[in-house]
């Protein structure tokens, strides 16, 4: 398919309209890293590599189990197919390539446990501050970092547990990014947003949520929970896995509704599952064994970039002043294009969600376009990123210490603290500022 560059028409723009990402447009065109695009220019959006089968999703199917089926690797299929994303839709038709022309990649080990629950259970530690247990892929023996314990917010007479984990998501290879359904440049940015979070393997039993889970805090028994969804989605993808490290300790989910056996025997299910959780370190030390597994950490990944990274890159909307008249409904990444500034948009988005991150960076735009007389649309969208993150910066820095009294997301100066932090971290990252 070839796409023939009309004026306004951007790399993302494209990438947006054909459901691929701009590496692709770039690689399967010879184009500069700069990805300089010129009116009239032709353009293939669609790749050719040929296909030795075609496949038809069923219920259950990961882009994981596909490749181990025919011996490709998920790369390959997400780049036959020009998918965005590892997610899939029931019925979808998938063209699949040769075996052999790409690397399969094979699944992880998983350390097999038997017994009864109660004995099984006993592989879980729980020491004065910390768990231990042996590791789920190798065996050996893992002494986790020290946790904190503080009064639960729900219940003051439960002393719960921060537990940041050990288990980096700054350890985690790139290519397990990818895997996971991130372009190399957004699994790059994912993986230094990650270095503000916590760990794979990260508990909380003691917030409003009752029980998170993992490096972006899936949390449970709140509005919006996710913790669910996520199990759900270890459950559906590796069923074989979600066996071993959930079901046979006496935890699994049924569609939303999560269930625990106790200590007692007792199964408790929804809201009782999660404070049996948070009662029993026990059975909260099963959690952390899970979050070094690699494919946990990979669908956590999976769930973050459909959560986050993916809202943060596309549904970004603002009205932006500039030059005296007001363009409405303007997407953010029609102006932020580089590597850190992306990562931004993504890093407020993990923190605060969507419509926070646009208020930052609608004021931060309109103000360094100000300052440098911008004063079109077309001239804003080559404005300097590094200067709008710097004016970031400086708008969480003011308003933490004079919180607004009419701007929702500058009401709070915790939150505004935790942009200067995330943010003012990305400058002294890899990441590139160039668009």
């Amino acid at each position: 398919m070839i796409h023939t560059v009309a004026p306004g028409d951007t790399l993302f723009s494209i990438s947006r309209r054909y459901n691929i990402s701009p590496e692709q447009i770039i690689n399967w065109n010879s184009l500069s890293a700069s990805g300089t695009l010129s009116i009239g220019q032709s353009l293939r959006v669609a790749n050719t590599v040929a296909a030795a089968n075609r496949y038809t999703v069923k219920p259950g199917d990961t882009l994981f189990s596909i490749a181990s089926q025919f011996k490709v690797s998920p790369q390959a299929i997400q780049t036959a197919n020009n998918l965005s994303t590892a997610n899939l839709a029931v019925g979808q038709v998938l063209n699949i390539p040769a075996a052999g022309s790409t690397t399969p990649t094979p699944p992880p080990s998983t350390v097999s446990v038997s017994g009864s629950l109660s004995n099984i259970r006993q592989i879980i530690k729980v020491n004065q501050r910390n768990f231990s247990f042996p590791h789920p892929m190798t065996g050996a023996m893992v002494n986790t970092p020290n946790f904190f314990e503080r009064a639960a917010a729900t219940k003051p007479s439960v002393v719960g547990i921060g537990y940041a984990g050990g288990n980096s998501p700054v350890n985690l290879d790139i290519a397990a990014y990818m895997r996971a359904g991130l372009s190399s440049s957004q699994a790059q940015m994912l993986k230094e947003v990650s270095k503000h979070e916590g760990c794979f393997d990260a508990i909380n039993t003691y917030d409003k949520a009752i029980f998170s889970f993992g490096f972006i805090q899936f949390a449970g028994n709140v509005s919006g929970s996710r913790l669910p969804i996520l199990l759900n989605r270890i459950k559906t993808e590796e069923p074989n896995l979600f066996n071993e490290l959930f079901k046979k300790f006496g935890i699994d989910i049924n569609g939303n509704i999560i269930s625990v056996i106790d200590s007692k025997n007792v199964t408790r299910t929804d809201v009782a599952a999660y404070e049996a959780l948070q009662a029993d370190r026990q059975l909260a030390g099963i959690w952390a064994r899970a979050g070094y597994h690699t494919r946990v950490a990979e669908i956590q990944i999976e769930a973050a970039n459909e959560f986050y990274v993916q809202p943060a890159l596309t549904k970004i909307k603002i009205d932006l002043a500039v030059g005296g008249t007001i363009s409405r409904g303007v997407p953010i990444t029609d102006i932020i294009r580089s590597q850190a500034g992306q990562a931004a948009l993504i890093d407020i988005t993990v923190n605060q969600w969507i419509v926070s991150t646009g208020t930052y960076f609608k004021y931060a735009i309109e103000n360094v376009s100000k300052r440098n007389g911008l004063n079109s649309l077309q001239a804003v969208q080559n404005i300097d990123e590094r200067q709008v993150l710097q004016e970031v910066v400086q708008l969480a820095t003011q308003y933490a210490a004079s919180p607004s009294s009419s701007i929702p997301a500058f009401q709070r100066p915790d939150a505004c603290q935790r942009v200067v932090k995330r943010v003012g971290g990305l400058f002294s990252s890899s990441l590139s500022f160039a668009k």
